[in-house]
């Protein structure tokens, strides 16, 4: 087994593992010629990470003088903590693609989370005796929703949608910081970067 004994270079490969775990799926965006979305970028990150650690493991893991070979850690351990070794594998890096696919609608659950709360409670304060006068008067759940619900609610929806457009449009921005090639959020980070 290769063991580091050096803390300075632990320190240095510390460092290199931090520099280079975020910027995998920028690096390709920018570089690469492939035009996805910016969280299956990650998927060559994870096969890429599951290769070469198995390369790693085979070789550097296997020479040396100190400490136990790989193949001989394997066959020491407990099934149930290879199990568990593998499951948390798996679930950190799916959190690695999740966390950037939740990127792409964080701007829009802005929006709707907000939108929701308001027309539900604007729909709560809708008149109770107009609704009965429907229902009084042979009409059904659609009549009160076309006759009374909706018309009185369009300042509310109005309302709502001036706020949300704003909104929207922040989000978008900010889903160009990370996922895109064009747009005005892209232009600020690329000249942010660039900008002397």
């Amino acid at each position: 087994m290769f063991i580091i004994e050096n803390y300075s270079l632990a320190v240095v490969f510390c460092f290199i593992t931090m520099l280079c775990w975020g910027s995998w799926g920028n690096t390709q965006k920018l570089a690469g010629s492939r035009v996805w979305r910016y969280e299956l970028y990650y998927w060559d990150y994870v096969i890429g990470v599951l290769l070469l650690s198995l390369l790693a493991a085979f070789t550097m893991g296997s020479v040396g003088e100190l400490g136990r070979g790989f193949v001989d850690d394997l066959l020491q351990a407990d099934a149930s903590n290879l199990a568990s070794a593998l499951i948390g594998g798996v679930i950190f890096n799916l959190s690695n693609i999740l966390l950037s696919a939740s990127v792409s609608i964080a701007g829009m659950s802005v929006a709707i989370f907000g939108s929701i709360l308001n027309l539900y409670t604007g729909f709560g304060e809708i008149s109770q005796e107009k609704l009965k006068l429907i229902r009084t008067l042979g009409g059904g759940k659609k009549e009160e929703l076309l006759k009374i619900v909706l018309p009185s609610s369009v300042p509310l929806i109005l309302a709502n949608m001036k706020v949300n457009i704003g909104l929207c449009l922040v989000g978008v921005i900010i889903g160009e910081f990370i996922g895109a090639r064009q747009g005005l959020g892209y232009l600020i980070i690329y000249g942010s970067q660039t900008f002397q």
